[in-house]
């Protein structure tokens, strides 16, 4: 009997169950319809979004003038290494410099000559570099003009040195003179 029932309530349902599936098909077909016109819509809508980005984009890097700034960018990293690479003649003039106040050789000159000329070029070539821009432009030449005040001293101190070895008693009378003509100014202001 139990197994009479399960036939019967199966012969019910199997019409609507084979029913279910055709029209599971159509809504299936129905939604892929859907899908695929929705699916090209999002392509579009998409490809659209990219172009305009395209155009944002390239829009903005012309106005705000990017690749100017790219190669500002570039000439400001070139003119920090030219800077770098300045400080190894200054260096080397202050060595110079040492070396002829300690041994008063005349050799040492040639040293100081050829940190000059190293210093004066690398100097050249950071002004040179910094032309990109108006504000380190001026601030190398203010460099370049206490550069070469520094070069007139040490010309100085190379020009002193040989009048001391040229002469022993040089230094003696150069202090006895300056003391000596400072007094005498002042005498003669007095009377």
């Amino acid at each position: 009997m139990v197994l009479k029932t399960v036939r019967t309530a199966i012969r019910e349902i199997a019409p609507t169950v084979t029913a279910q599936p055709m029209q599971t098909n159509r809504w299936q077909r129905t939604m892929a319809r859907q899908k695929t016109s929705q699916h090209g819509r999002d392509t579009w809508i998409a490809v659209s979004l990219v172009i305009l980005g395209a155009l944002i984009y390239g829009f903005t890097v012309f106005r705000y003038d990017h690749f100017q700034t790219l190669e500002r960018g570039e000439n400001g990293q070139a003119a920090i290494q030219a800077l770098d690479q300045m400080r190894r003649p200054f260096l080397a003039l202050k060595q110079a410099e040492l070396h002829l106040l300690q041994s008063g050789e005349a050799s040492a000159v040639s040293g100081i000559e050829s940190a000059v000329h190293d210093g004066r070029r690398k100097l050249s070539e950071y002004l040179d570099l910094a032309g990109y821009n108006e504000e380190l432009r001026k601030k190398v030449v203010q460099l370049q003009t206490s550069y070469e005040a520094w070069v007139s001293l040490e010309w100085e101190l190379v020009r002193r040195m040989e009048f001391l070895r040229a002469s022993p008693n040089a230094l003696a009378q150069h202090v006895v003179l300056d003391t000596l003509v400072p007094g005498r100014v002042n005498v003669f202001e007095t009377t």
